[in-house]
């Protein structure tokens, strides 16, 4: 709830500026969120973690604080208004993409080894 409270008040301090650099920031936003998503899933993938591992580690990459970011920007940068907007869009993209892929993988079974226990995941 804080997040979206900090990110209504970036939006609504800045909306001119979030009109006018909409695109530049959003491409540049959901490409280091998907980047980070892939990396951390082919990561954990290359150690040899089970699926479920990968899955939580990658959107444990994925998602990163934009809460703490807007606070960090609002108490030391308040007249970056385009850091603001940043993190904020940043923030929320983190909840949307991290919800979407939660809610993909979570209809998608895990294969288990044959004779794995359940936590053994």
């Amino acid at each position: 709830m804080v997040m979206f409270a900090l990110a209504m008040l970036a939006f609504a301090k800045n909306t001119d500026q979030f009109v006018q650099y909409f695109d530049l920031f959003f491409v540049l936003v959901v490409a280091h969120n998907g980047l980070a998503l892939t990396l951390g899933y082919a990561g954990a993938a290359l150690v040899g973690l089970p699926v479920a591992d990968r899955r939580a580690i990658a959107l444990e990459v994925g998602i990163q604080n934009g809460a703490l970011a807007l606070v960090i920007i609002f108490t030391f940068f308040p007249n970056a208004s385009g850091m603001l907007l940043i993190a904020a869009f940043w923030g929320v993209w983190h909840l949307v993409s991290g919800l979407a892929l939660s809610f993909i993988w979570s209809r998608q079974s895990i294969n288990r080894r044959p004779g794995a226990a359940a936590n053994q995941i």
